[in-house]
């Protein structure tokens, strides 16, 4: 599916741009009843878009290794295509409060706080420019109603590096607090 907005295609199209005449009401009629089978229609790829990912998910991830690997095989062809099975090291922070702060704390604990970034929200009052004023020229202004927060996060890609490198390093990593999934991909590539 393209994310080009409605207005970037219109742009890419304006060679075959249509000619401007007087509408009637039955051509408004007729193109907002095209708008709506189109509208139908993307709601219905977008639907089988998911169960296609969900299905290949569930091929590549769980029924192929698992198949492969009780008959001994690495790798397969099929026509002018090769599906291999390759190791898969998958992290994924947690997102709910507690259970980020615990892989967190675990990775401060094991020397691998270095990836955490922190950011301080706040919670200010709705329609206060003066506060938001007052927070942006020197935060030892702030009001005692703001309810300052420390959000620890780290970067998807140096997430997933670090989760590989710990798993790869044989080293003993609660996999479950710190979202790891250790497991085999089914790749397909050209021959």
């Amino acid at each position: 599916m393209s994310n080009l907005s409605d207005l970037e295609l219109m742009a890419s199209d304006s060679d075959e741009a249509s000619p401007k005449s007087a509408a009637s009401l039955e051509q408004v009629k007729t193109k907002a009843q095209r708008l709506i089978e189109l509208e139908n229609e993307l709601s219905d790829i977008a639907i089988r878009e998911k169960q296609l990912k969900k299905e290949r998910a569930q091929i590549r991830i769980r029924d192929l290794p698992e198949m492969m690997f009780e008959l001994g095989l690495t790798s397969i062809g099929v026509g002018n295509k090769v599906v291999e099975i390759e190791d898969m090291i998958e992290g994924k922070l947690p997102k709910e409060p507690e259970p980020l702060k615990a892989a967190c704390d675990w990775l401060v604990d094991n020397r691998e706080g270095g990836v955490i970034k922190r950011k301080l929200e706040l919670e200010l009052p709705k329609g206060d420019a003066v506060m938001e004023q007052r927070v942006v020229d020197a935060l030892n202004a702030i009001s005692p109603k703001l309810d300052p927060r420390v959000v620890p996060t780290v970067h998807f890609k140096t997430y997933e590096a670090l989760c590989k490198r710990l798993v790869r390093s044989g080293a003993e990593i609660p996999k479950d607090v710190l979202g790891i999934f250790v497991g085999h991909i089914a790749r397909v590539k050209e021959t």
